[in-house]
This record gives C-alpha cells, structure tokens and sequence, in this order.
C-alpha cells in the first residue's frame, strides 16, 4: 500500500517495486505520458494517478495491469487523449474513471467489456461527449 495523495509531487513517476498492490498518485503535479513500466505490475489491484497533469495516450499494456484483475483505475482530470485501448476487454476491473480527458471510449469497447461477460466494469466514469456506451449514459457522465 503506497499512497502520495495531494503531496503537490512535481516530475515525472518514479518507479516503484513491482509487487506493490495499492498505488495512489493523485492530486498531485505529476507529468509528462503515462509510465509503460506499469503495465508489467502483476499485483497492482488499486492505482490513482487522476487530478496531475499527465498527456499523451493510454498505453495498451494498461489493460493487462494486476495480470488482467486491477480492480481501480483513476486517470481522470488529466490531459489525456485518445480511445481506451482495447486491451482492456476481458479485464475483470471495477472501475475505470476517464472523464476530465479527451478520451474516447468506443461502443465495442464496452461491448467487450459489459455485455459479453468477457469482463466485468461496474463503473465506468468519461465525459458523455467522448462516451458511445449510450445505453450507460446519463446526462453529461457515462456510467
């Protein structure tokens, strides 16, 4: 269990040990893309990294965090862009929070994701704008 809530942290994210299970970054002044190094994180279940200032894209290897059971993902309010990759089909996660980005989240991602039973996502938080899951958009958020 690692956690730097809101410590106004600057930079880039340094690495962490690779069995840690619990990782929260956010509210913080974090920047430049998204480390690819997570991706190779195996126990990670719980991961916060919204509210920095992080760019670029979502990379691919995310979907297969915590080998394909992360629970949280928390990349929210950041300068991110881009389609959620596609590996996250078939990821048995909780909750994934996107919204505050320029992410898309295509309607075969949640597809994939929802109704197949090739996954499991309780919740799923995007700007609607971004969102074509229009069966789980309510107002501006999609759920």
């Amino acid at each position: 269990y690692f956690s730097l809530l809101s410590n106004k942290i600057t930079g880039e994210v340094p690495i962490f040990p690779t069995q840690i299970q619990y990782l929260d970054l956010g509210s913080n002044k974090l920047e430049g893309t998204l480390p690819e190094f997570f991706s190779d994180y195996r126990n990670l279940g719980v991961m916060y990294l919204d509210h920095n200032d992080f760019h670029g894209t979502i990379p691919d290897g995310y979907g297969t965090m915590g080998n394909k059971k992360l629970q949280t993902l928390y990349l929210n309010n950041n300068n991110l862009n881009g389609t959620l990759p596609l590996t996250f089909s078939g990821v048995w996660i909780l909750t994934i929070r996107t919204e505050g980005n320029d992410i898309t989240i295509d309607d075969k991602t949640c597809k994939l994701l929802v109704l197949t039973g090739n996954g499991e996502l309780l919740e799923l938080g995007a700007d609607c704008g971004k969102c074509d899951c229009d069966d789980l958009c309510d107002g501006d958020k999609c759920y």
